[in-house]
């Protein structure tokens, strides 16, 4: 582990749930019980070649926003756009470390609340895994099935 990593970690509270669907997203830290809930979704400003994000879910109807973004909502995929996932995964770890003063680097278990018909694929446990990771997390795993519950993510269920 890097020391950079290894530092920030000093400062993560414990495992942050991540559960989403295709146009919310559910975000709760176990060790401090705190939880948030809010649209999947960014606005985008900016002239081509120069977006950028402008506000996230929470935000919305911005005035110099040109276009809205829900990253998870795919017919046939669990994302839709990968970078605009990774900066609510980011903004979702950062609301639940508001009183911080170096970023945390917490465990991050992602959840799709969608059933996808036989599960996700490989390549889409890997893409959020990657998605976790590059948004700031330590460790990074990816639940299916029925909701973790509080007791069950202390147990380490969600490494099974």
């Amino acid at each position: 582990m890097m020391l950079t990593q290894f530092v920030r970690a000093l400062f993560s509270s414990g495992p942050i749930l991540i559960e989403f669907d295709r146009r919310t997203i559910h975000v709760r830290d176990i060790a401090s019980r705190k939880s948030e809930s809010y649209p999947a979704c960014v606005d985008i400003g900016g002239s081509e070649g120069n977006r950028k994000i402008i506000a996230d879910g929470e935000s919305r109807g911005n005035a110099t926003a040109t276009d809205r973004v829900w990253p998870f909502d795919h017919p046939r995929m669990v994302l839709h756009d990968f970078v605009v996932a990774e900066k609510l995964v980011q903004e979702s770890i950062r609301r639940m470390h508001t009183n911080r003063f170096i970023r945390p680097s917490p465990i991050v278990i992602l959840h799709s609340l969608v059933d996808w018909d036989g599960g996700l694929t490989e390549i889409e446990k890997r893409a959020l895994l990657e998605l976790a990771y590059s948004a700031g997390a330590r460790e990074a795993y990816v639940w299916q099935g029925r909701r973790l519950t509080d007791s069950a993510i202390q147990s380490g269920r969600y490494k099974e």
